[in-house]
């Protein structure tokens, strides 16, 4: 720990991790495949280490960074999970620091099957109406449906929940605290749900 006064006189380990995220997303987009979609988003660790100390006027010893790496392509994500490491080790070496990288891998991105996804979009058509079926480019998102998905052709449908009206523009992501269902959404899900299953297993 070193007084703001004398940072020469410690590690600025704040400025070290600060060159992270930049150099991270250079070594990307230089060297990873350009057609594919990645995202790579970094925060501190706001839960185990509030505003990176706990004075003012101290430099502190760690700083702890967390953050997500999303990819739709298996190989690529193994690939950036060691430009990460390799990356953030060298950055630190270089500030005469030491880093320690780890990397978990919870879920797969979850994709729909495309057959299956052709072959059941009848099926939601009829029971929510055409117009308001939408098919959607794939996103990063990962849920643990994703490993089931990888053992069977999977379909993962998101369900609309604001009340009928609303400007859409508006409307909160479900991992906002102003996220909202309307309760009225449930019935249609179920009656979905309940279609799929039997056109699925009556071969339609």
């Amino acid at each position: 720990m070193r007084y703001a006064s004398c940072f020469v006189a410690g590690l600025l380990t704040v400025f070290s991790a600060g060159g992270f995220p930049a150099d991270i997303r250079a070594d990307l987009d230089r060297l990873a495949d350009q057609l594919e979609p990645k995202v790579i988003e970094w925060r501190h660790d706001i839960h185990r280490n509030p505003k990176l100390g706990n004075r003012f006027n101290i430099i502190p010893d760690k700083v702890e960074m967390v953050g997500t790496i999303r990819t739709f392509d298996e190989k690529m994500r193994d690939d950036i999970h060691k430009r990460v490491k390799l990356t953030v080790e060298s950055i630190a070496a270089a500030s005469g620091a030491t880093a320690t990288v780890s990397i978990e891998k919870p879920y797969d991105a979850t994709i729909n099957d495309q057959a299956l996804t052709e072959r059941m979009l009848p099926t939601l058509q009829r029971v929510a109406g055409e117009s308001n079926v939408k098919l959607r480019p794939k996103v990063t998102s990962s849920e643990d449906f994703s490993f089931f998905a990888q053992q069977s052709p999977g379909l993962f449908i998101f369900l609309g929940g604001s009340p009928k009206g609303t400007d859409m523009s508006k409307v909160a992501y479900n991992h906002s605290s102003r996220f909202f269902v309307e309760d009225s959404a449930m019935k249609l899900g179920v009656r979905a749900l309940l279609n799929l299953t039997v056109d699925y297993m009556e071969g339609r």
